[in-house]
C-alpha cells in the first residue's frame, strides 16, 4: 500500500498543469521572437550599410573636418555637392569656393594645379548645396557662347561665358568623383570637379593632352590658408 502510494506521489510530481504548460509555450514563442527579431535587425543594419554609400548621404562624423558628397544625378549634365564647412580654425581663415575655366592640368605642384580663380564665393561654416550648371554653345551658332552658373544653397554666386571656341572638339575627360561622402582636413583644397577639353590626338581621336594645360572647369573648396 505504501508502495503504491509512493509511486502516485512520484508521477503526481511530473504533471504539469495546462496553465504551466501555456505559460512554458508563452515564454519559448517569445523567447523566439526576440531571436529572431535581433537577427532581422542585425541582418537590417548590414544591408542599410551596403546600400548606404548608393544613397550618397553626407556624413559628419568629425566637425572640425571638411566632409562631401555628390549627389546621385537625376539629370544626364547635373552636378550638385552637398558640403560640410566647419568653423575656421583661426579667425582669419576663409573657406573659398573657387572656379577655374582656362589652364587646367592633370597634375603639377599644388599652385599649377589650383591657379587664380576666375570666380570665387565664401563660405561660412555649415552644410551647403553646391550645384554647378553649364549651356553648352550652339555649334553653328559662332556667337553663341558656353555659359557657367556656381549655385550655393540655391543663390546664384558665381558667373561665368567664354565663347564657342573655348571648347574646340567634343567631349572632355573628367578626373575623379566624390560618390561616397569623405572626409578632408581643413586646411586641404577639395577639388570638386575637374574637367579638361579633349583635343584631337596623333592617333586620330579625342583625349585631354597629358602634358599641357587645356580649357575645362575646375571647381574646389580652398582653405583660404
Amino acid at each position: 500500500m505504501n508502495d503504491q502510494a509512493c509511486e502516485k506521489s512520484v508521477n503526481r510530481r511530473w504533471q504539469l498543469s495546462l496553465s504551466t504548460m501555456l505559460l512554458l509555450v508563452t515564454l519559448f514563442a517569445v523567447g523566439a521572437g526576440f531571436v529572431k527579431a535581433r537577427h532581422d535587425r542585425n541582418e537590417l543594419q548590414r544591408l542599410l550599410a551596403t546600400l548606404r554609400p548608393m544613397t550618397r548621404e553626407l556624413s559628419v562624423d568629425n566637425p572640425t573636418q571638411i566632409a562631401v558628397v555628390r549627389r546621385v544625378p537625376t539629370l544626364s549634365n547635373e552636378l550638385i555637392f552637398d558640403a560640410y564647412i566647419p568653423k575656421p580654425l583661426v579667425p582669419t581663415q576663409v573657406h573659398r569656393l573657387c572656379l577655374v575655366l582656362e589652364e587646367i592640368v592633370d597634375s603639377g605642384p599644388f599652385d599649377v594645379l589650383f591657379p587664380q580663380p576666375t570666380g570665387s564665393f565664401d563660405l561660412q561654416p555649415g552644410i551647403h548645396s553646391i550645384e554647378l550648371r553649364s549651356t553648352e554653345a550652339d555649334k553653328n551658332d559662332v556667337n553663341s557662347e558656353h555659359r557657367f552658373v556656381v549655385l550655393v544653397d540655391g543663390e546664384t554666386v558665381i558667373k561665368a561665358k567664354r565663347p564657342a571656341v573655348w571648347q574646340a572638339s567634343n567631349g572632355w575627360t573628367s578626373y575623379g568623383t566624390i560618390s561616397q561622402s569623405q572626409a578632408f582636413d581643413a586646411k586641404e583644397a577639395v577639388q570638386l570637379l575637374r574637367r579638361r577639353n579633349n583635343e584631337p590626338n596623333k592617333n586620330f581621336s579625342l583625349s585631354a593632352p597629358a602634358k599641357k594645360p587645356t580649357n575645362g572647369v575646375l571647381l574646389w573648396i580652398d582653405s583660404g590658408d
